[in-house]
């Protein structure tokens, strides 16, 4: 069941913008971190053997590519180079880390393993690129338009035909991604499931500020996160806001309930008083007329007196009941 969060507090196009991330960055990320590890390891293998001796190159037999991928190598990514001139590189690719960070941007190439610190963008430009991922970089290239379009969080372009076009890329891209069948059928149900939840405007009954929270967590290594975390950051006070004014308007009711309770219990002691005085009442008919006049002018007064404080009591309590200020 969806949070009381869930719905309504949301534009659609926030809602799917979120969903489009948490798919990106929660679903196929990890699963994707793994098969490119797995991948990469066989060709580095390969090419640790002669001819190619990957692990020995020098400015001398360093490779610019490796055929049949027609990616020209970063070796600025690698061995500290980025901090050195061209002609002292050291163009020895020392392990398969190396060799995925030969395929990424220098800003990409962060990472100190295939785990959280290997974000979207640098899987992504090793299966564009990488000539293990051959069969799969033409999907790769249409999913990092889409990761490209998600971290600049223009949220009107997040329709409904955008978000569920893009969905159905990402399945495309995992069903081309050299997964094991059974982790490919697993990713594929979980993104066919983010695409239905979104539609409902849900999130499998969590609520959207732990999502974002979440979401966050998994963006902290990213190499451009201000733009994301800047509108999640919007997003998460709007949610806060809507928060607090569910909240008032919740203590409000329990407001009203007491004191609608407490005026049912005046109005119950109220009519079981008048009772009684028309009980009196019938009894002067019939009993000596002077002496229970006397008795009843004495019960009239403090009743009387007592009838006048509670219908002052009701009087006031209704009209100083706070009312629920209305939010739009």
């Amino acid at each position: 069941m969806a949070s009381s969060l869930s719905t309504g507090s949301l534009t659609g196009d926030e809602r799917r913008w979120i969903v489009v991330g948490v798919c990106l960055n929660k679903v196929i990320l990890p699963t994707l971190r793994n098969v490119v590890a797995t991948e990469l390891q066989k060709l580095y293998i390969r090419l640790s053997k002669p001819p190619d001796e990957i692990h020995k190159q020098s400015i001398a037999t360093y490779k610019n590519t490796l055929p049949p991928s027609a990616f020209r190598l970063n070796y600025k990514s690698i061995n500290n180079n980025e901090k050195k001139p061209g002609h002292t590189y050291d163009f020895a690719v020392k392990d398969v880390l190396s060799l995925a960070k030969l395929y990424m941007q220098p800003h990409m190439a962060k990472c100190t393993g295939f785990d959280n610190t290997m974000d979207m963008s640098a899987i992504l430009a090793v299966m564009c690129n990488a000539t293990p991922f051959s069969s799969a970089a033409a999907d790769a290239e249409i999913v990092r338009n889409i990761r490209n379009k998600w971290a600049h969080c223009n949220f009107s372009e997040w329709t409904q035909a955008v978000f569920t076009a893009s969905i159905q890329a990402l399945i495309s891209f995992i069903k081309t991604s050299n997964l094991p069948k059974t982790d490919e059928k697993a990713v594929c149900d979980n993104l066919d499931d983010w695409e239905k939840e979104a539609g409902l405007g849900l999130c499998f009954g969590q609520p959207f500020t732990e999502l974002i929270t979440e979401l966050r967590a998994s963006l902290k290594h990213q190499c451009d996160t201000e733009i994301v975390n800047k509108k999640l950051n919007n997003i998460e006070s709007k949610l806060c806001k809507i928060k607090e004014v569910e909240k008032n308007a919740a203590e409000n009711s329990e407001e009203l309930k007491r004191q609608k309770e407490k005026l049912e219990c005046h109005s119950n002691e109220l009519e079981r008083h008048s009772n009684e005085l028309e009980d009196l009442n019938k009894k002067l008919k019939t009993e000596d007329h002077d002496k229970q006049k006397e008795n009843y002018s004495k019960f009239a007064d403090k009743k009387g007196i007592y009838l006048i404080t509670l219908k002052y009591e009701i009087f006031m309590m209704y009209f100083t009941t706070p009312h629920i200020e209305q939010h739009g």
